[in-house]
């Protein structure tokens, strides 16, 4: 225990009333107190005890009341009013901050869904921004493709362009080399003329092209004056004959009927004339070959069996493949219904009645 002096430290109980009541103070030195201040005037003291607590020395006093007013009393109801306020004025504070609480988590909630509010109206903004925006490039876009196909419409006119000038350069260079070739085509003082008179005819020959005084020249394989094929030129290559191209097939005509001829006719030009002069009832296959007429030329007649043994040993030559059997203008002697016909096939000449059907080609000679 610890060691101090034992001084009157006082815990009072003061009487309301007549009787005596105790209260507790705690203190410390000569002099007693209570909580509010020194004991007051006309308390009598009955007695006083000392009682230990775990937190020092304390003492405990009675007094006797005598009908004063102590000031304890009046101090501790003025505290216990103050409190008592104080503590209204804590619940009220209490109940205040309770509703301001609630008025915050209002406001938190109005302020969230404000805040929300701006976010959805901006956003809506922005969409209809980027809406905007799209839109816009879309038609920039658009115009740019516009543009594309222009440019390529363009181009493609450029090239169309470049390409007829590229012709027209052409033609200028063809117009040149014939104008250099007009002095050459002065009518020569030893020119042969052809046909009746002495008039010669400035042309263009058909298997090379050049332009010319009547002076074209064929070799075999070449086209032909009436645009027939060469089967045969002359040394200078003036004159020859040339094979049409093939014609419906047809019977021969003349059925029954002598045709007085000769026989032995190489080329056919006459047995053909011959033919078509009798006059054969629904016509004759010579009548179709006098009137054949091709690049305004005509002459054309059924070649003989001769001729197409000659064609056929010379096809490779020609540039010519045939396979068929074809009509000619030889005739057969003593029997007026059947004629020669030749078979390239097996390259050998055959006897049909003119009522059959054979393969038909036409030769001139120029």
């Amino acid at each position: 225990m610890k060691n101090f002096k034992l001084l009157p430290v006082t815990a009072i109980v003061l009487a309301m009333a007549s009787g005596v009541s105790q209260a507790k103070t705690y203190g410390a030195g000569n002099t007693s107190y209570t909580d509010n201040g020194k004991i007051s005037d006309g308390v009598e003291l009955i007695k006083s005890e000392y009682d230990i607590h775990g937190n020092g020395n304390t003492w405990q006093t009675h007094f006797k009341f005598e009908g004063f007013t102590h000031k304890r009393f009046n101090i501790l109801e003025k505290r216990t009013d103050v409190l008592r306020t104080d503590t209204d004025a804590l619940k009220e504070s209490a109940s205040q901050i309770e509703v301001n609480k609630t008025k915050i988590a209002e406001m938190d909630q109005q302020m969230g869904a404000f805040t929300d509010k701006i976010a959805t109206e901006n956003l809506g903004k922005d969409v209809e921004r980027n809406e905007k925006d799209i839109l816009k490039n879309e038609t920039l876009i658009t115009g740019v493709n516009t543009d594309l196909r222009e440019i390529r419409t363009d181009l493609r006119g450029l090239h169309r362009i470049e390409a007829g000038m590229d012709s027209f350069q052409d033609s200028i260079e063809d117009m040149q080399s014939d104008i250099d070739k007009i002095p050459a085509l002065a009518k020569p003082d030893n020119v042969v003329t052809e046909g009746s008179g002495s008039e010669l005819t400035l042309k263009r020959c058909p298997n090379t092209l050049e332009v010319t005084w009547d002076i074209c020249t064929y070799q075999v394989g070449d086209n032909g004056p009436a645009g027939g094929i060469v089967i045969f030129a002359t040394e200078d290559g003036k004159h020859g004959q040339e094979l049409s191209f093939k014609q419906p097939s047809s019977t021969f005509g003349c059925e029954g009927v002598a045709i007085p001829t000769t026989i032995s006719d190489y080329f056919g030009a006459g047995s053909t004339q011959a033919i078509a002069n009798t006059n054969c009832e629904g016509g004759s296959l010579a009548n179709k070959a006098l009137r054949y007429v091709t690049h305004v030329r005509h002459e054309w007649y059924i070649p003989s069996i001769a001729q197409l043994q000659s064609i056929h040993d010379h096809l490779g030559d020609i540039g010519l493949h045939i396979d068929e059997i074809y009509w000619s203008s030889t005739l057969v002697a003593e029997n007026n219904d059947v004629s020669w016909a030749f078979d390239f096939m097996s390259n050998t000449p055959v006897q049909r009645n003119r009522s059959d059907t054979a393969s038909v080609r036409f030769v001139r000679n120029f």
